[in-house]
């Protein structure tokens, strides 16, 4: 699947209009903590190719999410990466991708509230330390990220580049508490 989204910074004091705007206008998915677990091996180098192997558990049913992101390009503004993603009902995946020479290299949690509208995908996450989110993605090639980021009240100015992987790695080097 080719993934194509666009994350924004929100101010805490527009969080709860945006919530608002999304329970009236989307279709509610899901919401609670997701927990993301990185791994890299030392043959692969996957960090330094802007490859990702991600382990995602959530706090509802067990189900874990096995996925791999390849490098990211920017087209404009937005994030496009191809992810292969494998559910998971049960197992030991972490400790199965370690025998098999992978290495944790990060791990945090974000609260994350998941909408649909129309063709867009759009996420309200909480990052502890880091502040809020919105991400859009879009469902279909078509789907203009623009027009529905702009619907929302998000502005250019609040565009936010890094992934969450990068926030929380610049958070630790700072020395600043990361989300556990």
């Amino acid at each position: 699947m080719i993934e194509r989204e666009r994350k924004y910074q929100v101010p805490d004091l527009s969080v709860s209009g945006l919530r608002k705007r999304l329970e009236e206008d989307g279709r509610w998915v899901r919401a609670g903590a997701e927990g993301d677990v990185f791994f890299d091996h030392p043959a692969l180098h996957l960090q330094n190719e802007d490859r990702r192997l991600r382990l995602r558990f959530r706090d509802e049913g067990g189900v874990q999410e096995l996925t791999y992101k390849s490098p990211r390009e920017m087209v404009g503004v937005d994030k496009v990466r191809k992810e292969i993603t494998a559910v998971l009902v049960s197992g030991p995946i972490e400790e199965l991708i370690a025998e098999l020479g992978f290495r944790r290299i990060r791990k945090f949690v974000k609260l994350r509230e998941v909408y649909v509208l129309g063709e867009y995908e759009v996420s309200l996450d909480h990052l502890e330390g880091a502040g809020w989110f919105c991400e859009i993605e879009a469902l279909t090639p078509d789907a203009d990220i623009d027009a529905m980021a702009y619907d929302l009240g998000l502005r250019p100015r609040q565009l936010e580049n890094r992934t969450y992987s990068e926030i929380v790695d610049e958070m630790s080097a700072a020395g600043e508490p990361t989300p556990a």
